[in-house]
This record gives C-alpha cells, structure tokens and sequence, in this order.
C-alpha cells in the first residue's frame, strides 16, 4: 500500500487520476491549478480538501467522496457541475466568488 508520495509540485490532476483512491484521506497541493473530470471521485477516506491555487475544478472530481467534510478553494474561477455530488458529509465549502 501506497503510504505516502509527494505530489507538491502537481499543476494539473488529469482524467480518473485517483479515481475511487482509498488511500486519501488529506488533499493539499500546493501548485495544483486544476482538476480534470472524475480526476477523485470516488476517494471515499477523504475528509478535507485545500487546495488555495485551484482555478479550475471539472465536473464530477469529487463526486461520490463520502466523508469529505472541509474544503477550502480560495482561488476558484470556474466551478463546473456536479463537482461534489454524492458528498453527503460535506459541512463547510470555503470559494472565492465564482
């Protein structure tokens, strides 16, 4: 099982990268600009996502992550749809206006 791996120089996270992921369970990268379809949909373990240099989320990236509960994009511009669908322990969403 993968522990760890340093992914802090990530722009881009591309089409059903981490797709149903179980080992996630903290989302931070620090030069992640955007995220492509399905890229972490399914990463039910994960609970909080910060990503403050996010532009770009596609739709359905985090669909199905049932235990996130924090998420903090404070540089969002483009928001597609469904981006969080089937999160239902989702609490707390921080944007910038988008």
């Amino acid at each position: 099982n993968i522990i760890h791996f340093d992914l802090s120089k990530l722009e881009n996270i591309g089409h059903e990268a981490f797709y149903w992921c179980l080992a996630n369970h903290f989302c931070s990268y620090p030069n992640l600009t955007s995220i492509a379809q399905h890229a972490m949909c399914g990463n039910v373990n994960l609970t909080v996502v910060v990503l403050n240099n996010l532009k770009i989320i596609s739709s359905y990236s985090f669909s199905y992550c049932w235990g996130i509960r924090y998420v903090e994009m404070s540089q969002l511009q483009v928001i597609e749809a469904s981006c969080f669908d089937q999160c239902s322990s989702l609490q707390v969403a921080r944007f910038k206006s988008v």
